[in-house]
């Protein structure tokens, strides 16, 4: 703060031909800042590993090393469904796989992963829904001509 309000008592504005202004040129002066080691962390009882921050350039790469890992683990089965998009995204959900990384190895849009998994989880839950009003319905029925003898 105290360099600001310096480097603004030193500025002098000077006057310009035709009355307008021009831009004027401020010299900044940067101060070197001491260098300071990365972080320290202790993992196990007298290791210490430094932190490294992740660019998104490296967070890209790792996820386009995962992708491809995945994608030659899961060739077989992909190749096997065929052309079916859909039933591809529903393999690889079943697989476990998170829906970024579903978009990741099939590269699609994150949002068509989205909407297929979503409407795929709402029909299982209808189905499970059904299935369990029809398994009650059945006990109800056999139970009525038992307690009517």
């Amino acid at each position: 703060m105290a360099e600001k309000a310096k480097n603004q008592e030193t500025q002098v504005e000077e006057p310009t031909q035709g009355g307008a202004e021009q831009p004027q040129e401020t010299p900044v002066v940067e101060q070197p800042q001491a260098e300071t080691p990365a972080p320290q962390t202790q993992t196990a009882p007298g290791a210490t590993v430094s932190e490294t921050k992740q660019t998104p350039s490296v967070i890209a790469q790792t996820n386009q090393a995962k992708a491809a890992e995945l994608r030659t683990k899961y060739a077989a089965q992909l190749d096997a469904i065929g052309n079916n998009m859909s039933e591809k995204i529903r393999f690889l959900n079943r697989e476990g796989l998170s829906k970024g990384d579903i978009s990741r190895v099939l590269q699609i849009q994150f949002q068509f992963v989205r909407n297929v998994v979503f409407n795929y989880d709402m029909k299982r839950e209808k189905e499970a829904r059904d299935a369990e009003a029809k398994r009650l319905a059945d006990l109800a029925k056999a139970q009525a001509p038992a307690s009517a003898s």
